[in-house]
């Protein structure tokens, strides 16, 4: 939302779409929308795992002359937003030490991989090492 003077003002929402089935086109969508209240998230990035849906983004103070504050990860709860739960379980964390834009790693399954459980190797740059 924006003031008057075309300034972001709070509250933020993050909105996300679940395939409900194998076929996107035709098979319909659960949408989700988390209120984001402290901060402006920007630049959001997504990976995803078989145990989850993961994101981060920049976060920004709301209003004139807005500044970098931290950037932040999210973990959402992947089977409930496919089997179109009402409400899903979501955990979040600012990352500390000042790092901006951090990516979540995505998982590229391949014959002879974990397809369960935490991640078994990610890039450097992945929000959940």
């Amino acid at each position: 939302m924006l003031d008057g003077s075309n300034n972001v003002v709070a509250p933020a929402y993050q909105c996300i779409a679940a395939s409900k089935t194998g076929n996107p086109v035709t098979g319909g969508w659960n949408f989700y929308s988390i209120q984001i209240t402290d901060n402006l998230n920007d630049y959001p990035k997504f990976g995803i795992w078989p145990d989850g849906l993961y994101m981060s983004a920049n976060m920004f103070s709301f209003g004139a002359g807005s500044t970098f504050k931290t950037a932040r990860v999210w973990a959402f709860n992947k089977a409930q937003m496919y089997a179109g739960s009402p409400t899903v379980k979501v955990v979040t964390f600012d990352v500390g030490g000042g790092d901006f834009t951090v990516i979540p790693s995505n998982a590229r399954l391949q014959t002879g991989t974990t397809a369960f459980g935490p991640p078994q190797s990610v890039s450097v740059d992945s929000a959940f090492p």
